[in-house]
């Protein structure tokens, strides 16, 4: 490359130290144009000269940013090597600006490394040079990297000191970057408390500076944070909305992980609204971008995604597949909480499978996960899923081993509608076991809760719950009140499976008191519901409540009529119960 002709001036008049200064500075150009080779040859080439002419500041200074363009660059190693012997360098000059700034870049590369003890420590010897030097906004700098090694490990308050530091600072010294980044930090830790009015309002501030000084990558990482606020707050019209505008900033700047962050959060507001197709191609176009990037995280938690709509609809073979592709990635960059919840994904498809032995594989290889990462949420959950296969496989002691461990964490977290469903699932062993008054109990506890979270599949689950267990002891009156009650509610969401069953229970509760007619009348509407949700399962029972119906009533013939028609059902479906019928219809037939 032939050499400009200020650069071949300097050579010809024999001053090589400005020719070493101006490679640099052509070098520093060329990193500004991200020309990063061409600034790496001339940074060499400067070295050189500050070498042989013994110009150890020139020579530091080279050091620490050909160690920039290394740490750009993601070569780590050779970034530390070069900023050790810059630093060197700085401290044998008494440069301590050079010392300032070459320490707070070390602790840049052992933050991103997650050396964090490391990293403090370099930030806490930079930001002693700074003050000392007066370098207010080396300081304020180094404050923001403090905080967000505090903000990583959890330490909230230390990192909101450290910040709010930092921003008096960038103020100070007319820093609006500085300070829209800072606002940006601020708004993240507000986020994570759930402080969210306080995290919109610095999130806005952060916005209106990025825009005034042009950031924007700084807008778009602001507007993404924003949605994720009204995301959270269930504003999704809103959270599309700032979701959106990033997008169009991120694919402007060229930023390909941001984008496919952004795209992973729409697809996840169109799966909350049950746009499940829009959701899928959000899901797959952020996969593409994960796996070009090389960002295995990203990529993990998007084939989770996918793999949560794939078990919505029943495809769950797929699911598996995108399960089993998220575990790999999750064991491979060591991310043990999003391997736990795959595993519990993993284990709730072989739970609806049937397959118990391999769910309580899975659930038990999630559990220890859990509580190594202290997620006590996800323990709960694990344990009821566990004391779910334990309740099928009638291990009813077990069950509620598992269960009663379940409903301390939910209360100790305060998940009230974790305590419900658990409530619930006790309700439901000691229903089995005709422990009726212990039933309700836990029932009627369940349902408090369930009615002051608002939860109204759940209410309406145990109200139905509730008519079984008067059923059982024969005070039908009781049983049909709550059963009405818990219709109204399944109607007015909109759960027909739910509408189904308790159309069936209540058609089983008028014909024990003798009122046939109104029983023919809700089992024909839970028949006609069945049928058009397609429950085959529901279907055939159903028929067969039909069937006992008429049986008991002398009718014969009609009763076999049903019969037959659910021994089909069964049959098609593999069900055991298949043989339970056969036995009923032949007794039947031979009378």
């Amino acid at each position: 490359m032939e050499k400009p002709d200020f650069i071949q001036q300097q050579s010809t008049i024999g001053d090589a130290i400005a020719q070493a200064d101006a490679l640099a500075q052509k070098a520093n150009e060329q990193v500004q144009a991200f020309e990063l080779d061409e600034a790496m040859a001339n940074y060499s080439d400067a070295l050189s000269l500050y070498r042989a002419n013994k110009s150890k500041l020139g020579e530091a200074n080279t050091l620490k940013s050909i160690g920039d363009v290394q740490q750009f660059r993601k070569d780590l190693d050779a970034a530390l090597a070069s900023y050790y012997q810059a630093l060197l360098l700085f401290c044998e000059t008494g440069s301590k600006l050079g010392e300032a700034n070459t320490l707070k870049s070390i602790g840049d590369v052992q933050q991103f490394r997650k050396d964090l003890d490391a990293a403090l420590a370099s930030y806490y010897q930079a930001l002693l040079l700074f003050r000392e030097t007066g370098s207010k906004l080396g300081e304020a700098n180094t404050l923001k990297s403090i905080g967000d090694v505090q903000q990583f490990r959890k330490d909230l308050d230390a990192a909101l000191a450290s910040y709010y530091q930092a921003l008096l600072l960038f103020c100070e010294t007319g820093s609006k970057l500085g300070e829209a980044n800072t606002l940006k930090s601020i708004g993240d830790v507000q986020q994570f408390r759930k402080d969210l009015d306080a995290a919109l309002a610095s999130y806005y501030q952060a916005l209106l500076l990025f825009r005034e000084t042009g950031s924007k990558l700084g807008e778009a990482n602001t507007l993404k944070s924003i949605g994720d606020v009204q995301q959270f707050r269930k504003d999704l019209d809103a959270a599309l909305a700032s979701y959106y505008q990033a997008l169009l900033l991120f694919r402007k700047t060229g930023e390909k992980l941001g984008e496919a962050n952004v795209l992973q959060a729409i697809g996840d507001v169109q799966q909350f609204r049950d746009e499940r197709d829009a959701a899928l191609a959000s899901y797959y176009q952020a996969l593409l971008l994960f796996r070009e990037t090389g960002a295995k995280l990203g990529e993990a938690n998007v084939l989770q995604a996918i793999g949560d709509i794939q078990q919505f609809r029943d495809e769950r073979d797929a699911a598996l597949a995108s399960y089993y592709q998220a575990l790999q990635l999750y064991r491979a960059v060591g991310d043990r909480l999003g391997e736990a919840n795959v595993q519990k994904a993993i284990g709730d498809i072989q739970q609806f499978r049937d397959e118990h032995d391999a769910a309580l594989t899975s659930y038990y290889q999630a559990l220890p996960l859990y509580r190594a990462m202290g997620d006590r949420l996800g323990e709960a959950n694990v344990l009821r899923a566990i004391g779910d296969v334990q309740q099928f496989r009638y291990e009813h002691d077990a069950a509620l081993a598992s269960y009663q461990q379940a409903l301390a964490l939910s209360r100790a977290i305060g998940d009230r509608l974790g305590e419900a469903n658990t409530l619930k699932s006790i309700g439901d062993v000691e229903l089995f076991r005709a422990n009726y008054e212990a039933a309700l109990a836990n029932y009627h506890q369940a349902l408090a809760l369930y009615r002051a979270i608002g939860a109204k599949l759940g209410e309406a689950n145990i109200l139905q719950r509730v008519g079984e267990v008067h059923s059982r002891l024969d005070e039908y009156s009781a049983a049909i009140e709550s059963y009405q009650q818990a219709l109204a509610i399944f109607r007015a969401i909109g759960a027909r499976l739910g509408e189904t069953y308790t159309l069936r229970n209540m058609g089983t509760a008028y014909a024990a008191i003798g009122e046939t007619a109104k029983a023919m009348e809700l089992y024909e509407q839970a028949l006609s519901l069945a049928r058009a949700i397609g429950d085959r399962y529901g279907e055939s029972s159903i028929l067969i409540s039909l069937g006992n119906m008429r049986s008991e009533g002398k009718s014969a013939k009609e009763a076999i009529a049903y019969f037959q028609k659910a021994l089909v059902i069964l049959d098609e479906i593999g069900s055991p119960y298949a043989e339970t019928v056969r036995s009923q219809l032949a007794t039947l037939e031979t009378q």
